[in-house]
């Protein structure tokens, strides 16, 4: 993918932590599909907690419908993180890693109330703050500046 030029061909110079961010977001998307895989590998083959034959199959139908929304979420992370290395705008990299926040948030929070370990909780709430470090780092003030400069000189050029 190209960077976002100007008629002039004037290319704002992209803030490092716009990569820096794009990279995290890859990696994370990677990650998370990783996790995603294996858990389908695990509901296929009967290995594993997924694929316990234990499980009521609404449950099996649960862990299928979620490892596959993951995967989802994954593909458009990956899009999301290009989008935004590019200058095209930061929606896609935000928006997923948002939901992975908020469904985290939940998990972790019925984690910390139930009787989960310590170290569990720490893990849950690293993964989580794995995911906001990209968010953050799109919203400070030098990569607003150079998504909005991109932005009004895309419109420009138009």
């Amino acid at each position: 993918m190209e960077p976002v030029e100007a008629k002039d061909g004037h290319v704002p110079s992209r803030p490092r932590r716009v990569y820096v961010a794009a990279v995290l977001t890859s990696l994370y998307a990677l990650a998370a599909g990783g996790v995603a895989i294996i858990l389908l590998w695990q509901l296929i083959t009967g290995t594993g907690g997924p694929g316990d034959e234990r499980l009521e199959p609404v449950s099996v139908f649960g862990v299928a419908i979620f490892a596959m929304a993951v995967n989802a979420l994954v593909f458009v992370l990956i899009i999301g993180a290009r989008r935004a290395a590019a200058g095209r705008g930061r929606g896609l990299l935000v928006a997923p890693l948002l939901v992975f926040i908020a469904v985290g948030s939940a998990g972790e929070l019925h984690d910390i109330m139930g009787t989960e370990s310590a170290r569990s909780n720490v893990i849950g709430a690293t993964i989580l703050v794995l995911a906001a470090i990209p968010v953050v780092i799109v919203y400070t003030p030098a990569s607003r500046t150079w998504f909005a400069r991109v932005r009004s000189e895309d419109s420009i050029g138009s």
